[in-house]
């Protein structure tokens, strides 16, 4: 970091307090002032997220996330406690315990206030392989926030050597090998960093609550791991499909969930009343949810905690994981996400033979389980 000589304080016990709503109106703005603002240099976008309409230097919040290198030591361990309740298992306490290399990055990032003075820190959340910070640039910085990136990232660096001299050395070796290389890995953390920026209104307790929520998730993914692996290949009636979930679902009695875009209140109001019904007597409701009819019946029955299989038309990551409340139902059992498409990055409105491709698996998923 910069200012040589300049004593770093000491790492507070507590990380400083989020904008106030004024604050967060004049950082957030919206999507559209944010696009239509002039930027001083223009960000090509990468896998990093480089973001095009942003010169990262005006009064943002961020949240940068950085992952290890392979040869790098762990920055933690998971630590959490399995409890049996009458309802299932479940998971309390999951913190991460850091280790030294773990505990001298959080005290590089408490530090970056010290040599820049414009940017407040919200929340951090280390993990053993990567961490999450998010940040508030408070007022224009004269360089961008790659800069003040930088400096932390020589910070950690000189952590890690002292810390760790032999793997240091061998980084060093790795990196000396393989420098005209452009795939060559980072020395400590991997090349760049990935920043999202916060532009909504809400967004920010989102953030936050998904950033102290990572060791919650990680233990759950770790205890119930079949339920987030992403299946490949798996036939169902006469269609090959990807899948998350619990499998098991197929093998109880389903039912499709089928209602026309026309259908009169008073009809979706029975139809709502009898697929509820089927769901608390334990069968698994089968939707594509295209029709506002199926939406509000799969929702209705997801919030009454209900088993149900969501059909996707754009197929899925294999490296993806259910986000928000999907990740809940995902570790509870009581959901099973299944596409017959590749998988797809780009929205598109669904066609027509597509509907009636997921129709088919959802018609054929009910047959097979003999209702």
């Amino acid at each position: 970091m910069s200012k040589s000589n300049a004593s770093i304080p000491a790492a507070p016990q507590h990380q400083e307090p989020p904008p106030d709503e004024g604050q967060m109106a004049t950082a957030f703005g919206n999507v559209a002032t944010l696009h239509d603002q002039p930027t001083r240099r223009q960000v090509k976008p990468s896998m990093n997220r480089r973001a095009y309409f942003n010169d990262y230097k005006q009064r943002r919040i961020y949240m940068i996330t950085m992952m290890k290198e392979a040869h790098v030591p762990a920055f933690g361990e998971l630590n959490a406690e399995l409890v049996e309740t009458e309802t299932g298992r479940s998971i309390q306490n999951a913190q991460i315990i850091p280790s030294p290399l773990g505990m001298a990055i959080h005290d590089c990032w408490l530090a970056i206030p010290h040599y820049h003075p414009e940017v407040s820190l919200i929340a951090f959340q280390l993990m053993p392989d990567h961490f999450h910070g998010l940040l508030f640039v408070t007022r224009e910085m004269e360089a961008a926030l790659g800069k003040v990136i930088i400096g932390f990232k020589i910070g950690c660096r000189q952590a890690f050597c002292r810390l760790y001299p032999e793997q240091s050395a061998e980084a060093s070796r790795i990196q000396a090998q393989m420098k005209r290389n452009a795939g060559s890995p980072g020395f400590l953390f991997q090349k760049g960093y990935n920043d999202s920026i916060l532009v909504c209104d809400g967004q920010l307790d989102t953030m936050v609550e998904y950033i102290y929520d990572n060791p919650r998730r990680l233990a759950i993914r770790r205890l119930q791991s079949d339920f987030f692996r992403v299946y490949e290949g798996l036939q169902v009636g006469g269609h090959f499909c990807s899948a998350q979930g619990n499998l098991e679902l197929l093998r109880r009695p389903c039912v499709q969930v089928r209602v026309s875009r026309k259908v009169a209140p008073e009809l979706l109001e029975a139809d709502l009343q009898r697929f509820l019904s089927l769901g608390r007597a334990g069968t698994v409701l089968v939707s594509p949810c295209i029709s506002p009819g199926e939406k509000r019946i799969m929702r209705e029955a997801f919030n009454l905690r209900l088993p149900q299989i969501v059909l996707l038309d754009s197929g899925i990551n294999p490296r993806s994981k259910p986000y928000g409340e999907r990740f809940d139902a995902c570790a509870e059992g009581r959901l099973l996400l299944l596409s017959p498409f590749p998988c797809r990055y780009a929205k598109k409105t669904i066609t027509r033979e597509e509907c009636q491709q997921l129709n088919e698996l959802a018609y054929d998923i009910e047959k097979a389980s003999g209702r």
